[in-house]
């Protein structure tokens, strides 16, 4: 039997990662951009970007997807346990899939949300950067790149948040890798 306050928390626990990761998952789903750009009196065509176009953004969709999965699946369980204070079957589910082994203790899901985290963030931030000294060398009286430098400063935005969703996402699911050792731990002895 479990205590009703640690049910109660890994419950709380899957249900703020599935929504994290749900969260990032449309928030990067519906992010795109349109630019119309003239340069030097020269007219361009529009530029249309989505995260489907960056594969930083895909990596951190897809494993936002494959957590959020995971998350749901583990649904069912949490509330069960939460509501009677076991386990329904298979204790090991929550273990095996929260880690890779017993002997290296590796965390699947959550290595895949923190490498999504990290490159998501990594890649925003820094082509953020990238593209503001980029669009300041070329603004000039001749090129109007206002619209343009707003557009993708919004794009890459929207995916620091997705990735900053991701991280707690991937929080969540650390604390619940550590639920899940322990309760091992204790079944094992």
């Amino acid at each position: 039997m479990e205590p009703k306050a640690t049910s109660t928390l890994i419950l709380t626990l899957r249900i703020t990662s599935f929504l994290a990761l749900v969260a990032c998952v449309i928030t990067l789903g519906l992010n795109k951009v349109s630019v119309y750009v003239d340069i030097f009196k020269l007219e361009v065509d529009v530029t249309k970007v989505t995260f489907n176009d960056v594969t930083t953004y895909r990596y951190v969709f897809y494993a936002a997807l494959i957590g959020a999965c995971y998350a749901f699946l583990q649904l069912p369980f949490a509330v069960y346990l939460a509501t009677k204070g076991k386990r329904i079957c298979w204790p090991e589910f929550d273990f095996y899939g929260d880690k890779k082994n017993t002997k290296t203790k590796l965390q699947v899901i959550s290595y895949l949300l923190a490498t999504a985290t990290g490159a998501g963030l990594a890649f925003s931030c820094e082509f953020k950067s990238f593209l503001d000294k980029l669009f300041e060398l070329i603004t000039n009286e001749e090129a109007d790149v206002g619209e343009a430098r707003h557009q993708y400063d919004n794009f890459l935005s929207r995916g620091i948040i997705a990735s900053s969703v991701l991280c707690l996402g991937f929080v969540c699911m650390v604390i619940l890798s550590a639920f899940s050792s322990s309760e091992r731990l204790r079944r094992e002895s």
